[in-house]
This record gives structure tokens, sequence and C-alpha cells, in this order.
């Protein structure tokens, strides 16, 4: 938990001072540091000091993804060589190149993630094969709907294959095609557009867009009316959620 919230500080303080506030970045990057070297300083998975944790949410990749995905956050953040031979020492130390398997990139395993930061920040093409040998173990290990889109666990299952077609746009910026076919733009836009509606029941699975989306998606703050109680029977309730949680953002 900690290395993971290292990483977000990281990425956020690069997004502040690309905007030209350095202040925010300056304060976002030393918590980022501070939350890293608590994470190396004690190497354990969350759930063993928030144990209720391990029913819902069980760290089953373990502290090494984050902690490399942190230090390569950290390295991108500041650009800095020590920061990068650190992370190239984590990621070599972690068994940085592990393959995944099911589902992939995800709350809970960030390897095939760290693999694709790792050859943008030190530019070392090794990098890049191992995210792309790994990426095809994955498309082999995965199913495919009669429509083709592309199934890697039934719990979630579109944030799992959204995170796959983000990964092969963002590796195909640092020019590595994880597809290997030359064309990963139409994956990652076939997925979102099957996501958006284009689907054969013509179904959003994004809550809020379009005119045929999900009613009663698993979210505590869309499940509770605007007044009143808001407990298991309302998360149970039959009835469409009473909050819609509209997207804000243009696809």
């Amino acid at each position: 938990m900690a290395g993971e919230t290292a990483a977000a500080l990281a990425a956020a303080s690069i997004v502040y001072r690309e905007a030209g506030n350095t202040a925010d970045a300056d304060v976002c990057l030393q918590h980022a540091q501070q939350l890293f070297d608590f994470a190396d300083q004690h190497r354990a998975s969350y759930t063993g000091a928030i144990t209720d944790a391990a029913g819902f949410y069980q760290s089953h990749s373990g502290y090494s993804d984050e902690l490399i995905w942190a230090a390569a956050w950290i390295a991108k953040a500041t650009g800095e060589q020590t920061h990068i031979d650190r992370a190239v020492t984590f990621y070599n130390d972690l068994n940085g190149n592990t393959n995944p398997g099911l589902p992939g990139f995800s709350w809970d395993n960030k390897y095939l993630g760290a693999q694709i930061l790792m050859h943008d920040i030190t530019g070392d093409s090794s990098y890049g094969t191992t995210a792309t040998s790994n990426f095809g173990s994955l498309l082999a290990s995965a199913t495919f709907t009669p429509a083709g889109f592309m199934h890697l666990d039934n719990w979630g299952s579109a944030r799992y294959v959204s995170n796959a077609a983000y990964l092969v746009m963002q590796a195909k910026s640092q020019g590595v095609d994880l597809l290997g076919n030359g064309f990963p733009e139409t994956f990652a836009t076939n997925t979102i557009d099957y996501l958006k509606g284009a689907n054969p029941l013509g179904m959003s699975y994004i809550v809020g867009y379009g005119a045929n989306f999900p009613q009663q998606p698993h979210h505590r703050g869309s499940s509770c009316p605007a007044s009143g109680a808001c407990g298991w029977t309302e998360k149970d309730s039959a009835d469409p959620n009473p909050m819609v949680i509209f997207i804000n953002y243009k696809l």
C-alpha cells in the first residue's frame, strides 16, 4: 500500500510540474520518497497490518512489484540517474521480469506496467522485450467472446481489459508493439468501443455514458440515497441505484 501510494504521488508530481505548479509537485515528490523509504524499510504486505482487507483485496502478488513500481515512478518524476539506477537495482533484485499471468496489470499486480515504465526511463529495449513476451502469454491465456472482447477475469472484467488496452497504447508510444502485429491501436480502440456500446447488446458498460448502461454498479456512493439510511439493505436493493456515476471527461 505504501509503495503504491508512493508511485501515485510521484506520478501526480509530474502532472503538477507540467502544469507549472512546482510547489505541489515538490510536495508530492517529497512524500512519495518518504513513503517509498518506509515501504522499503518495512517490507511486507499491507494486509498484515490491515487484516480485514484480506477478505476482499488480498495482496496475491506480494509487495515486490509495488516497490519496483514506486522506484520507477520516482525515477521518472526526477529524471535523476541515481534514482534510475536504484529502480534498475530493485527491478533486478525483486524479479521485475515476472510474468503476472491472468488477469495481467491490475490493482494487485504492477509487473507489466513496471516493465514498460522501465523501458521508458532507461531506454533499454530488454524491458520492452520482456513486456511483449509476457503480454503474449496473457493473450494466449485469455478467452474471447464471440464479438472479440478479451475476457481476463470474471470479476471486474472491463477494468482488466481496459488496463491491457492502455498498456498496449502506452507501449506503442515508446515504440514497443506488445501485440507483435504492427496495429496495436486496433485492439485498444476496439476494446474501448465495445465498452462504449459497440457490442451485440448495444449496452454501454461505462456507467452514465450512453442511453443503456448498468443501473446497479458495485459502488458504495451510488447505492446511497440522497438522504436517510445507507447500509446493506440499500446495497442489495433490486431497484436501480439512486445515484448515477456520471463521467466527467470526454471519450
